[in-house]
């Protein structure tokens, strides 16, 4: 790289050298603006070195955070055993609730949006069951921890959104 710029430096004088006899006589000397762009061009290849180092600092740390012995802790699903729960009180006690509400026959349980999240909760509750009962058959398969885990989450947004309506 130096000797890159060694013959591009020499190339540039040889050029002003020829040049010189044609110099205004109103600019500053040539050996001043030499001097000032040589400083420049110092100044900005210390830039880009830090530039640089400062890129490289950072792929460096982020490597060695990612690369960290115990950062992950990976589990493995194949022999995680998975309780099976009941529903929680809360949801127990939400569901109880929306029973009691739409019994003092309230406009809203009435609504198609309510019916259609009904529906929904009921076919979810289906499915729940459905890979509850293949749980038992095939054991705590990842695949089906994982649907189950869903369907959950999904009858828990269900009664959230009929909890909201009411």
């Amino acid at each position: 790289m130096e000797w890159n710029d060694q013959l591009i430096e020499e190339a540039l004088r040889q050029s002003a050298a020829s040049l010189e006899k044609r110099y205004p006589a109103g600019l500053p000397p040539a050996t001043a603006l030499w001097t000032a762009i040589d400083t420049k061009r110092k100044h900005r290849r210390a830039i880009r070195v830090q530039r640089w180092s400062v890129a490289a600092t950072i792929i460096l740390l982020a490597t060695a955070i990612t690369l960290w012995p115990g950062a992950k802790k990976e589990t493995d699903l194949s022999s995680f055993q998975h309780k099976i729960r009941p529903l929680p009180a809360t949801e127990k006690e939400a569901m109880a609730y929306i029973k009691r509400v739409c019994r003092g026959n309230n406009i809203i349980c009435d609504s198609p949006a309510f019916k259609e999240l009904q529906s929904d909760l009921d076919a979810s509750s289906t499915a729940l069951a459905d890979i509850n009962q293949q749980l038992k058959i095939f054991g705590n398969d990842e695949q089906l921890i994982r649907a189950k885990t869903r369907i959950e989450n999904h009858q828990a947004r269900i009664v959230k959104a009929m909890l909201q309506t009411l």
